[in-house]
């Protein structure tokens, strides 16, 4: 019985001597622990010099350990709208997060719901995280918000500038609507005058473009005609004076003197002919004078009167 006491008070003395967190008894012996992130391979460790290996991916191992089994990570479901932390390592656990726009549905977290959307009229009083949803409240006075959404805050109303007029007075949900202001009587009968003053300004500055070059094509037109008109004066002149015009009323007369064989009017100049003309050239120098066809067939016809008229001396 003495003995029994004695070994129990043996083994505590050697138990109390170890470090709990990084110590465990072996064969009552104080053997050392692999560290946080490893875990034990027990067939190769020594027990001050244990044989320690990483945890694989996926596990992890908080604190000092002789097993040989490290401890595994949750499953983040993502049909759940679950994600894995972003500091996830192999020394602690990683617990899985409702992806960015989600909250837990609970406590407990089984699933994440996406955050509430603020209706308009009102703006988000708390945003959303992980864990809680939005918070909304109605819009201050003055102010508004014109769509749903999850972050955004109300807007001042738009107070309208100068020369313009409010249309529409801001609402919860609306902005103020402005229009530009409408003009004084005044103001606009001078936009008339302008207007009329330029549009009468253009007609005279056409007109005057058309009756300018109307004016310039008479002009020409009568410089040519008395251009031409003056050619043939000028050539008129000078056949007068070379003796190779004569009046038509002189040339009929002294043709007929010389049909009716009666000496030339003294009056008259004599046609300047070297010979008696025959019958057919009197009749070319007719119709080569220009006399009218009235005037030669009166020739003719009183022509044949005088010769009829004289006596014949048989």
């Amino acid at each position: 019985m003495v003995l029994l006491l004695l070994c129990m008070l043996s083994v505590l003395s050697v138990v109390s001597s170890c470090d709990p967190e990084t110590q465990y008894l072996k064969n009552s012996e104080c053997c050392n622990m692999c560290g946080p992130g490893t875990k034990m391979l027990s067939s190769h460790s020594g027990c001050l010099d244990p044989h320690c290996m990483p945890c694989q991916e996926g596990e992890y191992q908080n604190a000092f350990t002789e097993k040989n089994l490290c401890k595994l990570q949750p499953y983040c479901d993502p049909n759940k709208n679950f994600e894995h932390s972003t500091n996830r390592n192999k020394t602690s656990l990683s617990p899985c997060k409702c992806k960015t726009g989600y909250h837990c549905s609970s406590e407990e977290c089984l699933t994440c719901f996406p955050h509430t959307k603020c209706r308009p009229g009102e703006e988000v009083l708390s945003k959303g995280n992980p864990i809680h949803d939005t918070v909304c409240q109605a819009c201050p006075l003055n102010m508004f918000s014109s769509h749903s959404s999850a972050e955004s805050m109300c807007k001042l109303w738009t107070v309208c500038k100068s020369g313009f007029n409010t249309e529409a007075q801001g609402t919860a949900t609306s902005d103020t609507v402005c229009v530009p202001g409408s003009m004084s009587s005044g103001a606009i009968a001078a936009i008339v005058i302008a207007l009329a003053a330029l549009v009468l300004a253009i007609v005279v500055c056409k007109f005057k473009g058309q009756l300018g070059e109307a004016f310039k094509k008479a002009n020409e037109s009568c410089m040519d005609f008395n251009l031409k008109r003056g050619t043939k004066r000028a050539t008129a002149d000078r056949n007068a004076e070379e003796g190779n015009a004569e009046g038509p009323e002189e040339g009929k007369e002294q043709l007929q003197h010389m049909l009716l064989g009666e000496p030339p009017s003294t009056q008259s100049p004599p046609l300047q002919f070297t010979q008696i003309p025959e019958e057919s050239e009197i009749g070319s120098y007719a119709e080569a004078n220009d006399m009218t066809e009235n005037g030669h067939l009166v020739a003719q016809e009183e022509g044949k009167a005088h010769h009829t008229s004289v006596p014949q001396d048989y």
